[in-house]
């Protein structure tokens, strides 16, 4: 009898014993994939924004390289054409009315004034005196001015509170949408809306261009529809794009506002 209830005592004892070892290997396990699941985890946090910073920095560097171009365009040809045009009109007093020298006078005119309308465009530190609003609207002036497109527009009423790298990237992905459809959508028809929704902006540019089919097998977004993705990715903003084939394209840019005391 005795000898029974040291055997029973004895499984009981390995049981308890297999019992917590056992749920000492489990819990060791457990905490082991918890680790490697947040070194996991970390890791991809890492390279997220590692990858996130890369194309910052590539997309700085390209402003930076537009500023040195607007300038160089500025202080450097226009100052050049103004001489050139100075000198025209010198000579146009020495020789009287000449009809030629009027013509390359009103060429040169035109070449300055297309010169500025350049570097204006792409000088984004400019756009930010007014805002984005009046920058957009300077980008729809210059696609109405090609006689090319009928452009409708409606702005938002007011300014938009989005800080100042904000403003530039929505900027800059608006005129890559402006880019794509002047070189690929044969459109004649653009509309473009600035609205205020739950906190968001929202930028919709629609074209009634031949569209493409974002979804077919094969597709991969061009350059300008690559960058304005980074930009996007960069800034937190949502991309929107439908298009479909003789129907025309959507994109729809959405952007969480910034809160100011």
């Amino acid at each position: 009898m005795q000898e029974e209830k040291h055997f029973t005592a004895a499984i009981i004892s390995v049981t308890l014993f297999l019992f917590l070892f056992s749920f000492a290997i489990i819990a060791s396990i457990a905490s082991f994939t918890r680790r490697k699941r947040k070194l996991v985890f970390e890791k991809q946090m890492l390279e997220s924004r590692f990858q996130q910073e890369l194309l910052q920095t590539g997309l700085e560097i390209q402003e930076h390289m537009f500023q040195t171009l607007s300038r160089e365009i500025h202080d450097n040809v226009g100052q050049l054409l103004s001489l050139a045009k100075l000198n025209i009109s010198l000579l146009s007093l020495e020789m009287g009315n000449n009809g030629k020298l009027s013509n390359i006078k009103e060429l040169l005119l035109n070449a300055i004034n297309e010169l500025r309308s350049l570097g204006m465009g792409y000088q984004a530190e400019q756009l930010l005196d007014k805002g984005l609003i009046s920058a957009i609207r300077y980008q729809v002036e210059q696609l109405e001015k090609t006689n090319l497109f009928t452009v409708s527009y409606e702005p938002l009423a007011g300014t938009i509170q989005v800080n100042k790298s904000k403003c530039i990237f929505l900027y800059r992905m608006v005129q890559e949408a402006f880019n794509n459809i002047i070189t690929h959508s044969f459109a004649t028809e653009i509309s473009v809306k600035i609205w205020r929704e739950q906190g968001k902006i929202h930028i919709w540019v629609e074209d009634d261009g031949i569209g493409f089919e974002p979804t077919e097998p094969g597709f991969t977004p061009g350059i300008g529809l690559g960058s304005i993705a980074h930009r996007a990715a960069i800034i937190d903003t949502e991309v929107m794009i439908e298009s479909k084939i003789n129907m025309g394209t959507i994109i729809h840019l959405i952007c969480k506002e910034d809160e100011y005391d």
